[in-house]
């Protein structure tokens, strides 16, 4: 779908949430939910697709729209009304009574964040408005998800080994799983990824990062740098003296952009917090928290978990260990350093001199050390997210286990 250009009110008029449904029943459930998210009843209409259409076309469009279509034969037509009026990164939720598995199926190669068959449960409703981008339910209650998986990896402390972890992850990704990749780094003045990868910073992700509007898919094909046919990067080094203020939506499109072409997507996660990296943080599909076994360091892996796991209600993270006994008279125990996290240690990587001197040369762990105990959990780590079992040999010895209706 392609969105009209269109005047819009600035961006603190826009809405979180905005529905359209055309029975009394489905209108009780929305209320019951609303009312639990703080939401107004003002948010919740009578009415259908067609309504929700002429309304957005002179009223911001929310962050989450929830539609109702009543008949098969025309809800194309009105999708396509629906999205000439729509701005980018709006997340529509379909409710209807329509139980067609192919229905369904269009849906969803639309760009449909979620579907919802009649009568709405308040409890999947509930999931529906906090479910990330990466899932979506069949009408059926299988599961359809989409194949882009987003990996956000982030430090409790400065010089864990972020962006190695980060780069080696996404290397091995793309030439050991045969994954479409791109690592993102998004810190526009300390980006870190083109100089491991011995590449130029990509050319216009400043411009992407604070006017989101401009963002298409041309764009990002020239912004993109590749590595290899598998492995693309998207990283920055700007003039620190440049101030820079991420636009409310910024994620939202670049995120919806970069999974039309990528199945994984790897986000070397800078430690500032600010409108962008939460919503990464809430939206990603696993977050890879990286620390050393230090009390500064869980402190923050203490913050970074309460943040992830309790305000923006992502469950799904990985604790990595990392440069375990660089410091031994000041590091913790594991099992203690777990018992105050409240999560357990996936992978305990051990600091190796050699292989962390040569990570900033231009050529990733995985190829210059292949049989580092790094590389193996982080190998690990690729074939848990893709599904597979990596070859005996590789097994890391010490780690323990490791929609948005989008512009087209």
């Amino acid at each position: 779908m392609s969105h009209s250009p269109r005047n819009t009110p600035s961006i603190d008029s826009r809405r979180e949430f905005l529905a359209f449904v055309s029975d009394d029943k489905s209108i009780a459930s929305l209320r019951a939910v609303a009312t639990q998210k703080g939401w107004s009843d003002d948010d919740i209409r009578k009415g259908t697709v067609r309504d929700a259409a002429e309304h957005l076309k002179n009223a911001r469009t929310p962050y989450f729209l929830l539609i109702d279509i009543d008949d098969n034969a025309r809800a194309m037509d009105d999708l396509n009304a629906l999205a000439d009026v729509c701005e980018p990164g709006v997340r529509v939720i379909v409710t209807s009574a329509i139980n067609e598995y192919s229905f369904f199926l269009t849906l969803k190669e639309m760009g449909i964040f979620h579907y919802l068959l009649k009568p709405l449960d308040t409890v999947a409703l509930d999931k529906a408005l906090t479910v990330t981008p990466t899932q979506v339910e069949s009408p059926a209650g299988g599961p359809a998800t989409n194949p882009c998986k987003i990996i956000a990896v982030v430090g409790a402390c400065g010089g864990a080994g972020v962006s190695t972890i980060a780069t080696n992850l996404a290397y091995l990704i793309a030439s050991k799983m045969g994954q479409r990749t791109i690592i993102f780094d998004p810190d526009p003045h300390f980006g870190t990824t083109a100089l491991a990868l011995d590449m130029e910073p990509s050319r216009g992700l400043l411009e992407a990062i604070e006017k989101p509007d401009r963002v298409d898919s041309l764009f990002m094909e020239r912004v993109m740098v590749k590595y290899n046919d598998k492995l693309s990067m998207l990283s920055a080094e700007d003039d620190l003296a440049r101030n820079i203020t991420p636009h409310g939506d910024t994620a939202d499109i670049l995120f919806g952009e970069l999974r039309k072409k990528h199945d994984c997507i790897v986000v070397d996660m800078p430690r500032h917090m600010n409108d962008f990296t939460r919503k990464v943080l809430a939206g990603a599909d696993e977050v890879i928290l990286v620390s050393e076994l230090t009390v500064v360091g869980l402190r923050d892996a203490m913050r970074l978990a309460d943040l992830i796991k309790n305000k923006l209600a992502n469950p799904h993270i990985t604790v990595v260990a990392n440069r375990t006994g660089i410091a031994k008279k000041g590091e913790m125990r594991p099992k203690s350093f777990e018992k105050n996290l409240g999560l357990p240690i996936a992978y305990q990587i051990p600091f190796d001199a050699e292989a962390y001197g040569s990570a900033n040369t231009g050529r990733v762990l995985a190829e210059t050390h292949k049989h580092s105990q790094i590389v193996a959990a982080l190998d690990a780590m690729a074939h848990r997210f893709f599904d597979a079992k990596p070859e005996e040999s590789e097994k890391p010895n010490l780690a323990k286990k490791l929609g948005a209706l989008m512009k087209k």
